[in-house]
């Protein structure tokens, strides 16, 4: 019975939330490729592509709150706590 709940679940869940079970808990945002990106929540193919053009354009980000140049104040402050700079 366990097993046909696992593959029900499994069917049920999104391919897209299927895809952020690898995603780390904190990323780099100088650093992350746009598949990355795409880990956090808000975050699309569009919106991590803008990021690395934000960043390649104007050089690393000092901060986390770097990216509501980019994405707004209101989705950074959401991610905030998932984003780092550096190690």
């Amino acid at each position: 019975m366990p097993l046909v709940l696992l593959l029900l679940l499994l069917v049920a869940t999104p391919v897209a939330a299927r895809e952020h079970l690898d995603c780390p808990e904190t990323i780099d945002i100088n650093q992350s490729a746009a598949e990355t990106l795409r880990c956090l929540p808000g975050v699309g193919k569009k919106r991590a592509e803008a990021l690395i053009a934000y960043r390649d354009a104007h050089g690393p980000f000092v901060s986390p709150m770097g990216v509501a140049a980019v994405l707004g104040e209101k989705l950074a402050l959401r991610l905030r706590s998932r984003l780092r700079v550096g190690n």
